[in-house]
């Protein structure tokens, strides 16, 4: 750990849910960062996720496009570590920290195609551009279209179903980790529980979200996941996530997976 602590190039991804507008506005306690993907250092060769295990070089996200410059993102990483939602977050949120001092930190949003068109209509597109107007060294991107639409088929892909027809949401897991599979060699995943875990002996009552100490997660995830619509598939999307450790380097952590 300390050889990779000591490397110069580390960049901070935070995928922010599709109403960042309200952080752009006014971050407040009840504003999330729900994960956070910190890149350590630069390697050579990547691989494709889905690619059948043929690896080659990845270092361009078309998928991902500057607010400003509308360049792709550029981000190409050894390990990375993904860190689910932390209290140590509460009471941070500075827009002149977020957006201003931390000049390595990339921000890359996602959400619906109402809040995040260009057209002139997209609510949380039209803050973003606001945002990079008054932070001009903020590097801000958007997923496009066609990569929400990409993660949607990789949902379809793994699980059988229609995102659309079965009533679902991607969660913000599902997109950073699928970034991070584009984009680093190893991940590291912390805090993350797995599909079987709140049906295990013992399993610890911890709240959903830092911010909403009431609300436990394993209720949460039996509720969202048993939802006719609008919620997340959260313990699917964990089956498919120990598939994705059996081909890539990922480790789970905080609680430990076991994925054979």
């Amino acid at each position: 750990m300390a050889c990779i602590l000591k490397r110069k190039s580390i960049v901070a991804v935070s995928f922010i849910a599709a109403f960042l507008c309200l952080i752009i506005v006014r971050l407040t306690n009840e504003v999330t960062f729900p994960l956070i993907l910190n890149c350590f250092g630069q390697t050579r060769v990547k691989w494709i996720p889905f690619s059948n295990g043929q690896r080659q070089p990845l270092k361009t996200h078309y998928g991902y496009i500057n607010v400003k410059t509308q360049e792709p993102l550029q981000l190409d990483c050894d390990l990375c570590a993904i860190v689910s939602n932390s209290g140590q977050m509460a009471g941070q949120k500075n827009p002149e920290y977020f957006f201003k001092e931390t000049n390595n930190t990339v921000y890359v949003i996602w959400g619906p195609f109402r809040n995040m068109r260009r057209d002139g209509n997209g609510i949380v597109y039209n803050m973003l551009r606001k945002t990079v107007d008054s932070y001009p060294t903020a590097k801000i991107y958007v997923t496009t279209e066609k990569r929400m639409s990409y993660c949607d088929a990789i949902f379809k892909k793994e699980t059988g179903k229609d995102r659309v027809q079965s009533g679902s949401y991607l969660s913000t897991g599902w997109f950073t980790l699928i970034l991070a599979m584009d984009a680093c060699y190893g991940i590291h995943v912390y805090g993350m529980i797995n599909d079987t875990y709140c049906k295990s002996e013992g399993f610890r009552k911890v709240p959903y979200h830092y911010y909403e100490p009431g609300r436990d997660e394993c209720e949460e995830y039996f509720l969202h996941e048993n939802a006719p619509y609008g919620g997340h598939r959260f313990i699917t999307e964990k089956k498919v996530f120990a598939k994705w450790a059996k081909k890539h380097t990922i480790i789970f952590t905080h609680p430990n997976w076991t994925v054979s």
